[in-house]
């Protein structure tokens, strides 16, 4: 991952059939960005697979052989729900935009050839976007804890109070029957002064 000021800006991955659309992908935003590439789908899952919440980014083509992007689109929200997802492909086929949005929950769909500072403001927003998101998640998740602990706290403080209230009572009941114990011997011989 490349720094930005104190952050770490997630990678990209940019899934493509063409080695060509691949290599001039990487020039143009490799000093901006950690790039991957795969040539198809089942590289560009492995590798989304391996690096986990490294990238943050995935653009893949439609069209391709095997596998299509949007189905790649998918099997990655299934794997990283934060990543952020851009369809890109030559064609006008607007069925695959809609399954792609459906299926994939797109961020955004980009038509080739793609305008270089297009597609840098495209990649910085998703960049953006995905370090709100995971940042959101680690704000809930801090959230959460601290509600954990705050409960764990009102159980034990609960427990305390009931264990209290238990220590007078038995307190109380032993104080009684201590009485009693003592008063025994006195009552006793009282009961027999009075038979005698």
């Amino acid at each position: 991952m490349i720094e930005i000021g104190t952050r770490p800006r997630p990678a990209v991955l940019y899934v493509d059939d063409e080695a060509k659309a691949l290599q001039y992908f990487r020039e143009a935003f490799e000093d901006e960005f950690t790039i991957y590439t795969a040539s198809n789908v089942a590289d560009g899952y492995r590798i989304l697979a391996e690096r986990g919440n490294e990238i943050g980014v995935l653009l893949t083509d439609q069209q391709m052989p095997g596998e299509k992007g949007v189905e790649l689109l998918d099997r990655a929200r299934r794997l990283n729900p934060n990543l952020v997802r851009i369809l890109v492909t030559a064609y006008t086929d607007y069925d695959s935009a809609v399954q792609a949005v459906n299926a994939g929950r797109v961020y955004r769909y980009v038509h080739k050839p793609w305008d270089p500072d297009e597609m840098q403001g495209t990649l910085e927003r998703a960049a953006e976007f995905y370090s709100a998101l995971v940042e959101r998640d680690r704000l809930l998740t801090e959230k959460l804890d601290t509600m954990r602990h705050v409960i764990m706290a009102d159980k034990v403080a609960g427990l305390g109070i009931l264990a209290e209230g238990l220590n007078h009572h038995l307190r109380n009941a032993l104080t009684v029957i201590r009485a009693y114990v003592d008063l025994t011997p006195f009552k006793l011989r009282e009961e027999l002064n009075e038979q005698a």
